[in-house]
């Protein structure tokens, strides 16, 4: 089924591969610690471009990272562009970021659909901005009782030496 935010793809596989895209699923969570002020980050990778690789694909990394100045009204956000960073980095076409956030991902949503938003200069718009590169994106939605390995991640992190986020643009 073709969605306005996904494309069709030819996933049959005796197409060559450069007419095959590459779907990357990243279903991530964030967590803060609030006595020193790290956010961990948990992110699970699916790639497919299979049909027998499932709805996802199978699991390639699961990644825990750590972040010093990241607010805490900011981390959901800034897990999202992580896990589009990580598709991108992965060589992507079609991207899928699925997060328990449900209103941040209704806006990103929308404003992916309309085109708006990318000229924010906050997280909201590096995102946008990050998601026009890529063929298809989609912001699904994860139930947080089923994204129990991106939160364990995502606290485990915590405990990581943290790094500061290097600019975007």
């Amino acid at each position: 089924m073709t969605t306005p935010d996904t494309a069709s793809f030819d996933e049959s596989p005796e197409a060559p591969a450069e007419a095959r895209a590459l779907k990357v699923t990243v279903r991530v969570d964030a967590s803060f610690d609030f006595p020193t002020r790290v956010v961990g980050v948990g992110l699970v990778v699916h790639e497919t471009w299979r049909p027998e690789g499932g709805r996802q694909g199978v699991v390639v990394a699961e990644l825990a990272e750590a972040y010093l100045d990241v607010a805490a009204g900011e981390m959901e956000a800034f897990a999202i562009l992580r896990g589009l960073e990580v598709a991108r980095a992965r060589g992507a076409t079609l991207a899928r970021v699925r997060s328990d956030a449900n209103p941040l991902r209704h806006r990103l949503k929308a404003d992916h659909r309309a085109g708006t938003g990318h000229e924010r200069a906050d997280l909201h718009g590096q995102i946008l901005r990050l998601a026009r590169t890529f063929v298809g994106v989609q912001f699904a939605y994860q139930p947080r009782r089923k994204n129990h390995l991106a939160h364990r991640l995502a606290r485990a992190a915590r405990a990581l030496a943290p790094i500061r986020p290097t600019a975007r643009s």
